[in-house]
Order: C-alpha cells, then structure tokens, then sequence
C-alpha cells in the first residue's frame, strides 16, 4: 500500500516500544468543551509558536558560517516537479546558500542517506515531496542543531499545513532564507517515528480511500465520503489508557496527534508542536458520534468536541490489542504486529524552520 509521498509501497511491520510520562485530562467533557471554546479556530496556535533565530549549542561554527543546505527529493512524490525543485534550489543558491541535491532510489535509501548526512553538520537538512520524505529526513536530525525544513511537493503536505499553511514553495523558500524556527515534538508508535499523526481505524481507512480519488473540494463531499468510509470501517473492542484514564471502547475513530493535520484535514487544530502533549480524538460512545457530520464540520474549521467525539490531551497513551489492525503513521500506511501498542515522545526535539510572521499564509 502506498502511502501518500508514494515512498512506500506496501505496509511495513512495526516494533513494540515502551512509554513514559504521567499527567492529562481529567473530565472529558470538560477537555472537549474547553478545547473547543479556546481553540475552534483554524490553526489556532500557529501564530503563537515560540521562534529562535540564533545558533544552537553543540551547533557546528562552520554550519552557521556556510549555510550548507542538502536537500533530500522524492520525485516519486504526488506533487513532485523537477522546474520546481530546481528554481528552489537555485533561489537558495543565489542568497549564499550551498545547495547540495540528493535523490536516494527508495525509502531505505533516503533514511540511511539522511542518516549519514547529519554526521556532514549542515546547516539545515530539507525533504521536497510529502509527508513521508519529511519523517524519514527529520526523524535523523531530532535534538541535534541542525535546521530541518520542507518544500511541500506531496499528496497532503500534513506538516507544512500545520506548521505554515497551504503548501507553497515560495512560503518554503521564505522559511529558509528567514532561518527562524520553532521546536516541534516527535512521537514513536510501534518503533515508528512520527511527527503529525497516529491514527486506528477510520483514517487509516479513509487514507486507503483517498489513495484511489482525488480529495473533495466540499463539505458536503467530504460527508458523504465519510459516511461510506465509516461504513466501511469495522469496530473493534479496545483497551484504551489516556494518562490515568482507562477505556474499555469499540471506536470507529482513534488518533493520536502532535500536529493538527491528517490526510489534509485539520483535525486537531489546537495542537501545540512542542509542549509534550498528545492530543487524543476517540468516539467513547458507539451512538452518539456521526463521522459524516464530523468530518464535514472539521473541513469547515467549525468543529466543537462533544459528548459524540471527545478530544483529550495526555503524555502517555497504550491501546490494544491491535495486532494486524493497519495503522496511520504519518501519512504511511503499516500494519500491527503486535497486540500492544505505547505512544511516547523522543526526549529531543527538531528545529524546523518556519517563515517570518509576515510571508506566513492566513
């Protein structure tokens, strides 16, 4: 099964890992009604991101001096153009950058290749496809000082969306040159690294949906694709632990989020990208939740959790038995081999740039 960069080509199997952390809501209704009050609007913390400018410890002397960039391609990627890619590396090139293109020939090939270049210090390491390219780049380079950046050239773009705003490679090129950046979290699911989404369920389902369609331009569309997704989605009793919490549940829809988007949905738009927390969205009640609804309303940027769906925040999170379910992972599409799942957070964080406030799309 491909997933949306079109990096992979079939599900993968995945590692047990263990978790850590304690803390998280208290009262569901509570957490729902709140994050809905405080947080409704669309990208609603996008403004508020904590930037930094300046060097980092353990940062190379030469990386800041040189501003050697290398940039990683998927041309297999959804939205991939090579005049693109070359204006881009060009633009950098022409304000003093050092450019160096590389085209690895799978995923294996890009995440070894990734995972060597960090060893080179540049000053910023950059993924142009979609959200595959960007976990297999970024996940090499968390909590070291080196710049992580994305020229949004994939199927959904999920990490650009919830970073940045609607892909655009002249929004990219601002965020390299500005060279501000923000921290952001990563998680681990099943030994996989992640930093947009996890999900069990109906958006793996509706990924799979998507992989044969273009996305709906309506929320009237997106409703009735939900409506039949959901149908199409079967329930399975699950033993869910938020933080405390304990949930014995049959959901058609469970996801764990670090960033808002998923499959170019904003379905967690008062995610924060570095303040260690998951946001996690559950329907607890098997009646009182309609994914058509939710959907069309989460298209909208309109969407309040209710008693239906019910939005959690929590630094510890185990689910199963899941073993052979498939699983969302940033836009990959893997399968379970395991019954028990933890979800935990790297101790270190990546510096992904950003634009300044003004070239920032509303």
């Amino acid at each position: 099964m491909a997933d949306e960069d079109g990096i992979s080509s079939k599900r993968q199997p995945g590692r047990e890992v263990g978790g850590r952390g304690s803390g998280g809501a208290e009262n569901p209704r509570r957490d729902s009604s709140d994050a809905g009050r405080q947080h409704r609007r669309y990208g609603g913390f996008r403004r508020g991101y904590r930037r930094t400018s300046q060097s980092q410890p353990g940062e190379h002397p030469h990386a800041e001096r040189t501003r050697k960039v290398i940039l990683f391609e998927n041309p297999h990627a959804a939205g991939f153009s090579e005049p693109v890619a070359e204006r881009f590396s060009a633009e950098l090139a022409s304000k003093g950058f050092v450019v160096e293109r590389r085209r690895p020939k799978s995923a294996h090939d890009m995440a070894v290749a990734a995972s060597d270049a960090r060893t080179e210090r540049p000053w910023a390491m950059i993924a142009a496809g979609g959200d595959g390219a960007v976990n297999l780049v970024a996940r090499s380079i968390v909590g070291s000082p080196i710049r992580f950046g994305a020229l949004p050239l994939g199927r959904f773009n999920n990490f650009f969306r919830s970073l940045i705003g609607p892909p655009s490679p002249k929004t990219a090129l601002a965020a390299i040159i500005a060279g501000d950046t923000v921290n952001v979290d990563c998680g681990k699911v099943s030994g996989q690294p992640f930093f947009t989404a996890f999900a069990l369920g109906f958006i793996p389902t509706l990924a799979e949906a998507l992989a044969r369609r273009s996305s709906p331009g309506w929320g009237l569309t997106w409703s009735r694709l939900a409506a039949r997704v959901a149908s199409e989605t079967t329930r399975a009793p699950l033993g869910l632990r938020i933080d405390s919490r304990t949930f014995e549940i049959s959901p058609l829809l469970m996801s764990v989020h670090l960033l808002s988007h998923a499959v170019g949905l904003p379905f967690a738009p008062s995610a924060n990208p570095d303040d260690r927390r998951f946001e996690v969205i559950v329907d607890i009640d098997p009646h009182g939740a309609s994914l058509s609804r939710y959907v069309r309303d989460v298209f909208k940027r309109r969407y309040l959790y209710d008693d239906g769906i019910h939005l959690y925040r929590a630094q510890e999170i185990s689910v199963g038995p899941v073993r052979g379910a498939a699983l969302y992972v940033d836009g990959e599409l893997i399968t379970a081999p395991i019954n028990a799942l933890d979800v935990t957070f790297y101790s270190g964080h990546l510096r992904a740039l950003v634009p300044p406030r003004s070239a920032t799309p509303s």
